[in-house]
């Protein structure tokens, strides 16, 4: 469990916020635009746990499980592809991978499974979110800003990292294809926790390819990262083969915001 979700959050401060903090923005766009999809998510589940409305809660709680693992992955793998290069330090990224899990564990353990087997729910399950979320926006000013952002010592290259993410293949979002899998690829148990019936189609369909950053196949030494996993399980898939995509572009990411966006919406009026 991470020791700080001990200090209680302020809930309605944190749904007071409405985008990412001018002193939490890091300059790297595609990374600040996850940033600004999870305050969106985290906002409406904290309104709709306080609410009380159950469906809108587990909607908005599955979308954010996968938003984490999402966004977590497609960072990580901007990283690998920098370390490859050179231009960022491997035992940095370590650290950063490293913190990546100890987040999504705590989820886990903390949060969705006590969530979904009905142990946690009301006030105790708002305090809990809300716990979390102040984690994750205090690891973007400690963490994501001195490896990427305005803090980092090293020469910013976001638009061949991006560039680069875009065509790995990836989900760059929760609704997108292969998000269910690369959740299920670095943990079947959150992924039987979530509820397919409330997921869309796009975000059950799989992968069929990826050509993940090939140069840099552990971030963890112990392989126990979120990329170490996904990466390891996705090859698996493939037969131990890393397969190429060609058709894909940066246009894919870049379409890809709006459409979160809109896909969003429509979850939110729902």
């Amino acid at each position: 469990m991470i020791a700080e979700v001990e200090q209680a959050a302020d809930g309605r401060a944190l749904e007071a916020i409405l985008q990412v903090p001018e002193h939490l923005r890091t300059d790297h766009w595609y990374n600040d635009i996850q940033h600004a999809m999870l305050v969106i998510l985290f906002r409406h589940l904290l309104r709709a746990v306080r609410e009380n409305c159950p469906r809108r809660s587990r909607i908005l709680t599955d979308v954010a499980t996968l938003y984490l693992w999402v966004h977590f992955l497609d960072e990580e793998e901007g990283m690998a592809w920098g370390v490859a290069r050179g231009l960022i330090d491997a035992d940095l990224v370590a650290d950063h991978a490293r913190q990546h899990r100890r987040f999504l564990d705590h989820w886990r353990d903390a949060v969705l499974v006590p969530y979904v087997a009905g142990d946690l729910a009301g006030e105790e399950y708002y305090q809990a979110v809300a716990a979390f979320y102040a984690l994750v926006l205090r690891h973007i000013g400690n963490t994501d800003q001195p490896t990427y952002g305005r803090a980092s010592e090293h020469a910013p290259h976001h638009r061949a990292e991006i560039s680069h993410v875009a065509a790995t293949g990836l989900p760059l979002s929760p609704f997108m294809q292969g998000a269910l899998q690369v959740v299920r690829q670095d943990d079947r148990v959150v992924a039987d926790c979530l509820d397919l019936r409330l997921m869309g189609p796009q975000a059950r369909q799989s992968v069929a390819a990826v050509a993940m950053e090939p140069g840099v196949t552990r971030l963890l030494p112990d392989g126990s990262g979120l990329r170490d996993r996904v990466m390891r399980g996705l090859r698996q898939a493939a037969g131990g083969e890393a397969v190429q995509i060609s058709h894909l572009s940066h246009k894919r990411m870049v379409a890809a915001g709006p459409a979160s966006l809109q896909d969003m919406g429509k979850l939110l009026v729902a």
